[in-house]
């Protein structure tokens, strides 16, 4: 599938690889969002590095505002995207991190895994203040 989902150590991770249609990518997420192990602070990584899909602009802000519109209220957990190092892929990348962020999400753009990851997991292991 070309779309598909999973949690990783308490991350939900969306995957998208080859052409597939932006429907299905809203669909993966929106779901993810009632299963059992997504709580308020469950961060979101989007691996699109092996997607080869060209959104236009007014695709990917559709898509924003429809995966936002379907979110749980009250949830605070981060969001990342990996886009891979392709500037095409990257671009809609930002663009969609632009879009999120005019909705009140901000949302992270990496070309490599280590950096997202290092980035959702930052504050999740430090546990809570000290007074």
């Amino acid at each position: 599938m070309p779309v598909s989902s999973e949690f990783q150590d308490g991350i939900f991770v969306v995957t998208a690889a080859g052409e597939y249609a932006l429907d299905d990518l809203v669909a993966v997420v929106t779901n993810g969002y009632s299963h059992p192990n997504f709580a308020q602070t469950t961060p979101l990584l989007f691996d699109t590095r092996r997607s080869t899909a060209n959104p236009t602009s007014d695709d990917v802000q559709q898509m924003c505002r429809r995966i936002l519109g379907l979110r749980p209220p009250g949830h605070i957990g981060k969001w990342a995207l990996v886009t891979g190092k392709d500037p095409l892929r990257f671009g809609i990348g930002r663009m969609g991190s632009l879009t999120m962020q005019s909705l009140g999400v901000p949302v992270e753009v990496f070309t490599e895994m280590d950096p997202a990851l290092a980035y959702i997991r930052r504050d999740r292991m430090a546990g809570p203040p000290t007074p």
